[in-house]
């Protein structure tokens, strides 16, 4: 699971970086823009791996854990801030995630 969350994040930070990289006057068609659609296309082919070995009720729901990689990534590769009420977000959609994650293991039994 941790593969496609690692390419979301990675694809996340290259669209980040294409958006600044045009938006101060370079093609579209730039390295940022290409390496997203790498990383996200890559993350499709693992997504469609995983989900024939786990259960989509447990796998997508980790998934959301790209709701806390993502902003904690901004913060260090691009020096993004992090607020009082992300960082509470994060833990919220952690411990959602925890718990659906013990609750479709004991609904497997």
């Amino acid at each position: 699971m941790a593969v496609p969350l690692l390419l979301l994040t990675a694809g996340q930070l290259s669209a980040a970086l294409s958006g600044r990289a045009i938006a101060s006057g370079a093609s579209p068609f730039n390295i940022y823009t290409l390496a997203l659609y790498c990383f996200l296309g890559a993350r499709g082919v693992s997504w469609v791996l995983i989900v024939r070995y786990l259960s989509l009720s447990f796998a997508y729901p980790v998934m959301s854990l790209g709701y806390c990689l993502v902003p904690l990534a901004a913060a260090l590769f691009l020096g993004e801030d992090l607020s009082w009420g992300t960082l509470a977000g994060m833990i919220l959609v952690t411990a959602g995630v925890a718990l659906i994650g013990t609750a479709g293991k004991k609904g497997q039994e």
